[in-house]
């Protein structure tokens, strides 16, 4: 059996992962520092999604 991935599923992890690195993970730490912050010395029982 041949468990290698088609080329379109190959096509489609190359262009989830260049999406990830360019665009989510550069804008991540921003997104928990705002979290951290909102969590008034880490006290969890407060915590709010940010916009």
């Amino acid at each position: 059996m041949n468990f290698e991935p088609s080329a379109k599923a190959q096509d489609f992890v190359k262009r989830v992962r260049a999406f990830m690195k360019n665009e989510i993970a550069p804008l991540e730490a921003a997104y928990w520092d705002k979290i951290e912050a909102q969590c008034n010395g880490r006290e969890w029982n407060n915590w709010r999604i940010p916009p």
